[in-house]
């Protein structure tokens, strides 16, 4: 009998030692045994972090006197191991029984202690190739020449202008180098989704490739080099990507910062498995909450019923409903249940700025400004700063636990509004999508409100200006509009939210300025060649969207008080800006208000929602599936405006979340009876 059962009160493991070859002669055979041994006092071993490999391809090795079919990957790395001092090894393929779902549960909770235990972790990504000399030679280059190049001082600056610069003499024979340390970081084995957690929670690494041999401090050097000297080479890249994701695990390992479940799920969905579960099962040790979503890992349960006991207990943990508007219906738009995410997937959903907003918003990352409040006076620099928040208040504060029959989730809420005119997304290619008939008929906006004047405000600007206070220190929380323009006083508010104020995540943002205003209104056409060469995104966007209309005029005639190609700027009188005439740094701040505004926007458009007009009127984003005559609905215990498109046979599907301007702050249950509100089934 191979396996003898472990004994789980001694926390034991099973360990593989090596044989030497007979009479001293060398051959290609592997002799080994397999022994117990207790992790509460372990002997001094070494762990083997490889890829498996195509499990098709197998070669017999000897354990414990019989023959056992490992893959060739796991033969050759055992090779290479013969011919080093690593002779006593954990390797999960062999020291765990396969075959046995109730000992890999059990081991699966123990590989936590395994890594750290371990003297060091052999990571053998592969036989060597035709460049592998020369990437090693990159990383051994790089690490006898660090202080050297990057002096101690601008080690860790972020701006790389500088420091290419000073090393362009220096690196510029290293190209064919760089291109051979990529070839490397496209091994299968950087993409094993276990490799996450033996990287990151062993004491020391040792990176094997065939003969080459490197410790991980040197190899993590390169990574750091590279990232700072030859960005825009290896940014695209995704294995690099991938590796320094496999860095940032580890440097929260070794900070010992904590890691919630949901973020590791986010941040490793681009790795792989053979067997699906391991997608969660992989990451369980390194959260410090894994096991309040998955307690036991177990190989028998049912992957839907997996995802579906993982959402529930999101939903329990966080008390709120937000996971599944921003992760579900991450299957196929259609599969039910359509509220629980798809928390298995193959290949990375999770791997945009679109779906990194989504995790970020989850856990509590996301950092926005209060909403625009209207004031009547300008205000100075030293005045209180507007509050930062990190979550949405649609309905939130209306705590409801939903209940769940079978794969039917009860919630209460109600339909609030229906989606009407959809942009494209930013995403969209030519052919890709099609515009919705933007003849909206709708011509009254929900955002009718009084507005200061531009009588008294332009007064007391001057009058600020007189008395020698700069216009740049010169606040204002609201813009101070034309009064001979008024039509479209009503409309600034909620297309400078959603165009600029929900992506300035700045956590320690100060007041609004007039030079933040300004530039956003100066978008069309004024700006329309520099947006082009530096803002491509933006620029495609808007040139695709701008003819979408709602209150009567176009979202290009919207931002600029004009016909698209007409110069003219609605929100701000002329006279204002000759204000600034007798301030000449006023120029220089404005661009880079431009570029701060700019980037901010083209953001905003990155996380490839849809701009969205609703039936009655509000403005917003939407989620990228939404379509014309979906509903959007308030749900208690959800912080946003879901949208959900009605099932034939009843009930709902979850399309995705919204933003929702006029509805995000508990507007929409102003006046409704919320013990009275019905239920809604979401299949």
């Amino acid at each position: 009998m191979l396996y003898r059962p472990l004994d789980t009160r001694r926390n034991e493991i099973r360990l593989l030692t090596l044989l030497h070859d007979e009479d001293r002669i060398k051959t290609n055979d592997i002799k080994c045994t397999l022994d117990h041994a207790s992790l509460l006092s372990p002997p001094r071993y070494f762990a083997l972090s490889y890829c498996w490999g195509d499990p098709t391809e197998t070669s017999d090795i000897i354990l414990n006197g019989l023959p056992i079919k490992v893959t060739t990957n796991l033969k050759a790395a055992l090779l290479r191991l013969k011919k080093s001092e690593c002779k006593v090894l954990w390797i999960d393929a062999v020291c765990i029984n396969q075959e046995d779902a109730e000992e890999k549960s059990h081991q699966i909770l123990q590989m936590g202690a395994i890594y750290r235990k371990a003297a060091t972790t052999i990571a053998w990504i592969g036989e060597e190739s035709s460049t592998s000399g020369l990437a090693f030679d990159l990383i051994e280059n790089f690490w006898q020449r660090k202080r050297e190049l990057l002096p101690k001082s601008i080690f860790n600056k972020k701006d790389s202008t500088t420091l290419n610069t000073l090393l362009v003499a220096r690196l510029s024979d290293e190209g064919k180098a760089v291109s051979a340390f990529l070839i490397l970081l496209r091994q299968p084995y950087w993409r094993r989704i276990w490799i996450i957690q033996e990287l990151a929670l062993s004491q020391t690494v040792d990176i094997v490739c065939g003969s080459f041999q490197v410790k991980w401090l040197k190899f993590q050097n390169t990574l750091q080099l590279l990232k700072q000297l030859y960005w825009q080479q290896v940014e695209s890249h995704n294995g690099f990507s991938h590796l320094l994701n496999i860095q940032n695990f580890r440097q929260d390992a070794i900070d010992d910062r904590p890691i919630h479940f949901l973020d590791a799920i986010g941040r490793s969905q681009s790795s792989l498995a053979t067997e699906k579960r391991d997608k969660l099962f992989a990451i369980l040790q390194l959260t410090y909450n894994g096991n309040a979503f998955i307690p036991v890992p177990n190989y028998r349960q049912d992957t839907d019923d997996i995802c579906l006991d993982i959402t529930m207990s999101a939903i329990s943990l966080s008390r709120s409903l937000d996971v599944i508007a921003f992760l579900g219906n991450s299957k196929d738009g259609s599969s039910e249940p359509t509220w629980v995410p798809h928390w298995l997937a193959s290949t990375s959903r999770w791997n945009s700025q679109a779906d990194k907003r989504r995790f970020k918003y989850l856990l509590g990352k996301a950092h926005f400004r209060e909403k625009v409040r209207p004031y009547s006076h300008y205000r100075l620099r030293d005045s209180r700063p507007d509050l930062v928040r990190s979550h949405w208040c649609a309905t939130e504060k209306f705590l409801f636990m939903p209940q769940r029959t079978g794969n039917i989730l009860h919630v209460k809420g109600y339909i609030i509004d229906t989606v009407g005119t959809l942009s494209l997304t930013a995403d969209s290619r030519p052919g890709s999508s099609i515009l919705p008939d933007n003849k909206s008929s709708f011509r009254q906006s929900p955002y009718s409100r009084s507005f200061t004047s531009e009588k008294s405000t332009w007064s007391h600007f001057i009058k600020s200006i007189h008395r020698g206070i700069h216009p740049s220190n010169l606040l204002v929380n609201f813009p101070y509009f034309d009064s001979t323009n008024s039509e479209f006083q009503e409309m600034f508010e909620p297309l400078f939210f959603l165009f600029f104020e929900i992506g300035n995540e700045n956590p320690h943002l100060g007041p609004r300025t007039y030079l933040e205003y300004r530039c956003f209104y100066s978008l069309w056409p004024e700006k329309a060649e520099k947006l082009k060469l530096e803002f491509p995104l933006l620029y495609s966007w808007f040139t695709a969207n701008a003819g979408i209309s709602f209150c009567g005029k176009t979202l290009g005639e919207w931002m600029t008080g004009s016909p698209i190609g007409r110069r003219g700027n609605a929100f701000f009188p002329r006279k204002m800006d000759h204000g600034f005439a007798a301030f000449p740094e006023i120029k220089a701040q404005r661009k880079l208000a431009d570029t701060h505004t700019y980037t901010i926007m083209q953001q905003i458009l990155e996380w490839n929602m849809r701009f969205m007009v609703t039936g009655r009127g509000y403005l917003g984003w939407a989620d990228a599936k939404a379509m014309a005559g979906d509903k959007i609905a308030l749900l208690l215990g959800c912080s946003v405006p879901v949208i959900l498109r009605e099932r034939q046979g009843g009930g709902w599907h979850v399309v995705g979340d919204s933003i929702v301007y006029g509805l995000m702050d508990g507007e929409g249950l102003e006046g409704v009876d919320v013990e009275g509100l019905g239920d809604i089934e979401l299949y």
